[in-house]
């Protein structure tokens, strides 16, 4: 009799641990992909234009944002380190361009301002981005 629960207690039983597993990876996953389309970009609205053409060249992105909060790659930065962070992503992505999109309410003289900082740092490809007119 002995010997029959000996053997009994040798095999162990993993289906709850693999559903659990299985669980957690799901759940990982769906957490995972959620987080991944929430920071898909900042949120602006663009002013429109007649005439665009796209934009094939990779740059880095600029973004001021209807708060005047400024943002380098969706890191939000301080106008006095602006130009610093400009250059950090410049150079981890090897690239000269640089766009600027901002908020279709924000004051002119404030991205003029901006688009001047830029510019006086030596940065002279710079894209400014909006949407198409929709034409009815």
């Amino acid at each position: 009799m002995k010997n029959v629960y000996q053997r009994l207690i040798a095999f162990i039983n993993i289906t709850s641990l693999a559903d659990i597993s299985i669980t957690l990876m799901v759940i990982f996953l769906i957490a995972g992909i959620t987080a991944a389309f929430s920071r898909a970009g900042l949120s602006v609205k663009l002013p429109q234009s007649a005439y665009l053409r796209p934009q094939v060249e990779e740059g880095i992105l600029i973004t001021i944002d209807e708060k005047e909060k400024i943002f380098v790659e969706e890191e939000e930065v301080s106008k006095k380190d602006l130009i610093k962070n400009i250059y950090k992503y410049l150079e981890k992505k090897g690239s000269n361009k640089v766009y600027l999109q901002a908020d279709k309410n924000l004051p002119y003289g404030k991205i003029i301002e901006i688009l001047g900082e830029i510019k006086n740092a030596g940065i002279i490809d710079v894209g400014l981005l909006a949407t198409s007119i929709k034409k009815k």
